[in-house]
């Protein structure tokens, strides 16, 4: 699922939801990791203070604020102020009462009109517009304009205004009360107004109905099933209205922060309830049985909206938040005074999630928790501080035995969860499955190490005239050679099964990731960015979009490489790219929901549900390329 505001805006085009980190912990199934885009003057935006925002009928986002009411098409904001026939520079709501047809509300009058320009005209006299002021389409061909201002009492009064006529009438019945929310009564062809002290149904017969409350309520938040949640500031507690104005108490625990509050908001985002504290503008996610906060707090929101697929936009003093969400998630394997990093991840074949920290030695989650393995204790003549010791990459062959680098020697874990430790005569990274032999290979210090699904080990060295430095990543290309990667040297060795040769690329030197695609063509990472040598001719790939170090380079489903960098993931479509070339690339950051920092080199895990996780200097990264639906990047 993504959203299509604009018609081809990349930007827009963005699988988007909530607003909430989780943790996620083991093989439990893919949660999202929540992240927001802030929008400002640098996107186009005359000025940050947002009052209101809306959605059309075409997909466009409409602000509201103080220098009129700006347009964004995915990209950049369009502004309309009173030069484009606004009443008055400023805006405080806006609705599309019909088809390109809108109405804007402004300190001291109105204006109706489209993207072509607006028509203003003043309201009655005595009343004017104010920031709490909204607009409502009823289904009579009227609009309510709720909360506006009586000058000089300041006090709630609001209008009904006849689009075939162009006039306006009093709504006297709630005068001089504040309208929290408006609900469209379809079946009676009324609405009704949810205010602190009552429900009031106003129908097209002219006939009106008073359902008082038993508590008083500071704002409501409707559901899809037309019921409303609403919060009762004396209870500090939530309720939920329904349809026929039932008061019953939910089962949601309000946070700590709630007791310190002064007044509530709320909005539904799908099966999520998003809400903001007026004392301190923090945001908090609710699911069905807990209040959780988001880590964002805000200078002053202002208002929020929820487009056509659920997702959630903040109208506040410092611009817009557009929140949403992408297949990540950060698993966060340790406590909290755990100050050290995942270099290898592998998972067993009854589904065991198995990490090797770099100083800590390995450990086991089975999705209740993470325990260490005493290998020390299995494995006593072996140094501590080897078995301690992890290095870079794992892998599993087809009958479930893992093998997990350690300093100088190799783990295995079997089938049987039996547990064995191998010396070597340097220590393997980068481990890889050659799936058409169920062979491991790993590069190491002065050689390779190849695995035979039988479980004998080769280590290939000086015979294969090898130089004795350490390699770092390892990949086998379509005429089955070997190609190893150094770091400190500007030159890859490629071993052709009896002899080693030096490859050295124009461009590509000081290799640290390597990896071969479905057709069995080398791509490479240095600290420069992604090559790719077909046997051909060596290339660099999209030199003016990735200038940053490619640490990891993870094979995906024969169609997918994604690239590990120290800020970003990258994810490149092979297949298109052959035909297409680099405009098949999709760019994930912060601002996309990728929140990982420093991804480890050369390590991965695809777990038994095509998960794929990646390792970072802080947490785990676990992702599900399947969800990543994104357009691509602009090339200029």
């Amino acid at each position: 699922m993504y959203i299509n505001l604009i018609k081809g805006s990349q930007t827009a085009r963005i699988v988007m939801a909530g607003c909430l980190l989780f943790l996620c912990y083991g093989f439990s199934p893919v949660k999202q990791e929540y992240t927001y885009r802030k929008y400002t003057i640098l996107d186009g935006l005359p000025q940050m203070q947002v009052t209101h925002l809306m959605q059309d009928s075409k997909g466009y986002i409409w602000a509201s604020h103080w220098n009129g009411i700006s347009r964004f098409n995915g990209k950049k904001f369009q502004t309309f102020s009173k030069d484009e026939g606004l009443y008055d520079h400023a805006a405080f709501c806006a609705i599309e009462y019909q088809p390109d047809s809108f109405a804007v509300i402004s300190p001291n009058g109105m204006a109706f009109g489209n993207e072509k320009g607006f028509k203003p005209i003043k309201v009655p006299s005595g009343i004017v517009g104010a920031r709490n002021s909204c607009l409502y389409q009823l289904q009579d061909n009227r609009l309510l304009i709720t909360n506006l201002k009586h000058y000089p009492s300041e006090i709630p009064t609001h209008l009904f205004y006849n689009a075939l006529s162009g006039t306006f009438n009093a709504f006297n019945a709630l005068d001089s009360i504040f309208i929290h929310e408006v609900s469209i009564l379809q079946i009676d062809k009324g609405f009704r107004c949810y205010t602190s002290k009552a429900a009031f149904d106003s129908y097209v017969s002219g006939e009106t109905k008073t359902h008082p409350w038993t508590r008083a309520y500071s704002d409501f938040a409707k559901l899809s099933t037309n019921d409303y949640f609403a919060y009762c500031g004396e209870d500090e507690k939530l309720y939920r209205i329904g349809t026929q104005n039932e008061e019953q108490e939910t089962n949601i625990k309000l946070p700590d922060a709630c007791s310190r509050t002064e007044s509530h908001v709320f909005t539904v985002i799908n099966q999520n309830k998003a809400v903001y504290y007026n004392n301190d503008f923090e945001l908090f996610l609710a699911t069905a049985e807990a209040i959780q906060p988001t880590g964002r707090k805000f200078n002053l929101i202002r208002n929020f909206m929820t487009d056509r697929e659920g997702n959630l936009w903040l109208a506040t003093e410092e611009g817009i938040f557009n929140y949403f969400h992408f297949a990540f998630c950060r698993v966060k394997l340790f406590p909290s005074d755990f100050y050290d990093t995942v270099w290898s991840i592998a998972q067993t074949s009854d589904g065991k999630m198995l990490f090797g920290a770099y100083n800590r030695g390995l450990y086991q989650s089975t999705g209740a928790g993470t325990q260490k393995i005493d290998l020390a204790r299995l494995s006593p003549s072996v140094p501590s501080e080897d078995v301690n010791k992890t290095y870079m990459g794992a892998a599993r062959n087809s009958k479930g035995d893992v093998y997990i680098p350690l300093r100088n020697r190799m783990l295995r874990w079997d089938k049987n969860n039996a547990i064995s430790v191998t010396p070597m005569q340097g220590t393997p990274q980068m481990v890889v499955k050659d799936r058409k032999s169920d062979t491991l290979f790993a590069a190491f210090k002065g050689g390779m190490l190849l695995i035979t699904p039988n479980g004998e080990y080769r280590e290939i060295t000086k015979e294969a005239n090898f130089e004795n430095y350490q390699n770092e990543s390892i990949a086998k290309d379509k005429y089955g050679h070997y190609w190893l990667g150094a770091s400190q040297r500007s030159f890859l060795q490629v071993y052709d099964g009896a002899k080693v040769r030096k490859w050295q690329g124009e461009k590509a030197q000081n290799i640290i990731s390597l990896a071969s695609d479905y057709k069995g063509n080398i791509w490479m990472g240095n600290h420069k960015g992604l090559f790719l040598y077909d046997h051909k001719q060596e290339r660099e790939f999209a030199a003016d979009i990735i200038r940053c170090p490619i640490y990891s380079i993870v094979p995906y489903a024969d169609s997918l490489l994604l690239l590990g960098t120290p800020q970003e993931l990258y994810v490149v479509n092979i297949r298109d790219f052959y035909e297409k070339g680099i405009r098949t690339i999709n760019r994930y950051n912060h601002e996309a929901g990728f929140t990982a920092e420093e991804m480890v080199q050369n390590s991965f895990c695809i777990d038994n549900a095509g998960d794929v996780w990646m390792p970072s200097f802080s947490y785990s990264c676990r992702i599900h390329p399947g969800e990543l639906r994104a357009e691509p990047l602009a090339y200029a």
